[in-house]
């Protein structure tokens, strides 16, 4: 877990890209999807965020 080596929403997506995101860069993390939606410069602006559905969400349906 990287938890506790970032205090906001843009600091998780750059450890997890490992470099100033663009626009539409996804990754996972912690059962959700991350896409970087609209960047204002270097600042993380928007972020999407996705519960990946689970095992048991799955045989739900």
């Amino acid at each position: 877990e990287e938890s506790g080596r970032y205090q906001t929403l843009g600091g998780l997506v750059m450890l997890q890209v490992g470099r100033v995101p663009v626009t539409g860069d996804v990754f996972e993390a912690e059962g959700h999807r991350f896409e970087v939606v609209d960047m204002d410069g270097k600042r993380v602006d928007k972020v999407l965020v996705s519960r990946l559905p689970t095992a048991q969400t799955t045989e739900e349906r």
